[in-house]
């Protein structure tokens, strides 16, 4: 005869009255996405521009990928989604980013020089 323990129950019902505490635990992981989404791509972008973003570009990222967020955690959704969701966010910010940079530098971002392809002669 198998023996529950008597505090199970109660733990699991602390770990659901803790996320209510926070807020919506839609809230919560609609943060934490734009938070990782925003935060890798600006790291990335200035690690390989070598040039800081502006504050107002990391704001806008912020706001837009959280509501993004918001909206798609209505419903549990797919591995595919996510990663689909993810890709296509990453995607996004690059793009907000070089926007960014030019707007804010008025020069445009870093890009790597054109070489052509020499082709042999037959």
């Amino acid at each position: 005869m198998s023996r529950s323990r008597p505090g199970a129950t109660r733990r699991a019902s602390r770990a659901t009255s803790a996320a209510e505490r926070v807020g919506s635990p839609r809230a919560l992981s609609a943060a934490v996405f734009a938070a990782v989404c925003v935060v890798t791509s600006a790291l990335g972008h200035a690690l390989m521009s070598g040039d800081l973003l502006p504050w107002w570009a990391l704001g806008a990222a912020f706001t837009g990928t959280a509501s993004a967020g918001w909206w798609l955690t209505r419903q549990e959704r797919g591995p595919v989604t996510v990663v689909g969701v993810t890709t296509a966010a990453q995607g996004l910010l690059h793009v907000l980013f070089d926007l960014a940079h030019e707007v804010a530098t008025d020069r445009p971002a870093p890009r790597r020089p054109y070489r052509p392809r020499v082709r042999a002669t037959p």
